[in-house]
């Protein structure tokens, strides 16, 4: 007689080890009526049982798995959710957005805290990432205050990208003007009739060339677009466009002057060579697409890409020892920091790099055992720093990224998550830093760890 998975003795170890070989088959934790002998798991109030567990996720703790499947909102405990919320804050190193828990398949959903909490702003707070939040009457007066304030302070009627820079916790612009079913220029009007209002479309062809020349003259050469903006002049390009009909790039060049900056219409390859051979010997290294991007004198990553295919291109192109500095072993990559050392990404040597500029001492790879008893000692963070009497130990998660359908990447943010639910699970996360890709694309690396350096503790 066959004894089904149900009826048959099932131990701890079994169970677990079902459990865990369920995940790795389907990439997601079992549900409660997936605890069946077609899964070759036993009944769900059986597993329960034998694991001593009063709910499925004390189940999914003793198999180190995180829940993966959405539950009932009427189920999910509300101080649980503030804390997945403290994770996914700790995991994009800022507050996430609506569309961001879709795009990262956070759970529980934004639904969730709608659901729950009124706005996503409430839950923010509840959780302690922000200060009590306004109300929508106190945003709307604290924006008519800014912008009276603002007006005040620059002695006219301040632009559009005067009023979105200045503002703080108020409205932005266009909330302003729907909640006032006024446009801007009419809501200055109502508020501060007193100064004129700005109209770009009123302005003529000399006055804009004529305080081009002006910056001109300050500058000692031709201004960038984005520099005009220093200079008090907010022109569109839409305002070149329809006073000249052309952008601001080629009126440089109809008043005789060559544009500066990244602009391609007239830089030539030969050029842009140059520039990556004079930024090349600056950093004493290969730029990374950061540094490029960071470099407003020279074309952006994309152009480089578009026009020479990739930077090894470009590296061969001006006999620049590419191996020398980015180096092939087995499947892996390796480039140097500014000592010498072996990093294995050009982000684990930027990070190093602003270690020695900043004077932290650090250890790279120490052992997750120094912090953590009876751990498997193959477990290591990135870095170890010391900021002033304080010891951190640093991670970044590089292919922690949204491509679900990469094994590679899939697995790996599978190990990624189990790590963090460790940290958590053994109370040391206070001393972690974690840094992800999606946090140096919004970031600096001296926004993100000021706070640490400033012995100011992020919110867990």
């Amino acid at each position: 007689m066959i004894v089904s998975n149900q009826h048959k003795e099932w131990n701890k170890e079994e169970i677990i080890k079902g459990i865990q070989e369920y995940y790795n088959l389907h990439q997601k934790t079992p549900r409660t009526n997936d605890f069946s002998n077609k899964n070759n798991l036993p009944s769900y109030t059986y597993a329960l049982k034998i694991l001593n567990c009063t709910k499925i996720e004390e189940i999914f703790n003793q198999c180190d798995l995180i829940r993966t499947e959405v539950i009932p909102y009427n189920k999910i405990d509300k101080e649980w959710g503030l804390n997945q919320l403290r994770l996914f804050y700790k995991i994009l190193g800022k507050l996430p957005t609506k569309d961001e828990f879709k795009s990262n398949n956070f759970k529980p959903s934004y639904d969730f805290y709608y659901d729950n909490f009124g706005t996503l702003e409430n839950a923010y707070y509840l959780a302690g990432l922000i200060e009590k939040p306004l109300t929508l009457k106190e945003r709307l007066e604290l924006s008519i205050k800014q912008l009276k304030t603002l007006a005040v302070q620059l002695n006219k009627c301040p632009t559009v990208f005067d009023y979105d820079s200045y503002n703080t916790k108020g409205l932005c612009r266009r909330e302003l003007e729907r909640k006032l079913n006024l446009k801007y220029n009419d809501i200055c009007k109502r508020y501060i009739p007193h100064f004129p209002v700005n109209v770009d479309s009123d302005v003529s062809q000399e006055d804009i060339i004529n305080k081009i020349k002006e910056i001109h003259n300050i500058l000692g050469r031709p201004p960038k677009y984005i520099e005009l903006i220093n200079f008090g002049c907010h022109y569109t390009q839409t305002i070149f466009l329809s006073k000249f009909g052309y952008r601001y790039n080629q009126l440089i060049r109809s008043l005789g002057w060559e544009p500066t900056g990244t602009d391609t219409l007239k830089r030539t390859e030969e050029v842009m060579l140059d520039d990556f051979y004079n930024f090349f010997k600056e950093l004493k290294g290969i730029p990374t697409f950061i540094d490029i991007d960071n470099n407003k004198n020279i074309a952006s990553s994309g152009t480089y890409i578009k026009y020479f295919g990739s930077i090894e291109n470009v590296c061969k192109l001006l006999d620049i020892n590419y191996d020398e500095f980015y180096r092939n072993v087995s499947v892996s990559k390796y480039c140097f920091d500014s000592l010498g050392n072996i990093c294995r990404s050009y982000a684990e040597r930027d990070i190093t790099n602003y270690f020695i500029y900043k004077n932290i001492r650090f250890d790279k790879e120490p052992k997750y055992s120094e912090i953590i008893k009876n751990i498997n000692n193959r477990k290591r963070f990135d870095w170890k720093i010391y900021i002033g009497d304080k010891i951190y130990y640093v991670e970044y998660f590089g292919m922690f990224t949204n491509q679900k359908n990469n094994k590679i990447v899939k697995r790996y943010v599978k190990k990624t998550r189990k790590k963090i639910k460790l940290l958590y699970k053994n109370n040391i996360i206070d001393k972690c830093i974690l840094i992800f890709p999606s946090m140096t694309k919004n970031k600096t690396l001296d926004e993100i760890f000021k706070p640490y350096i400033n012995n100011i503790n992020i919110v867990a």
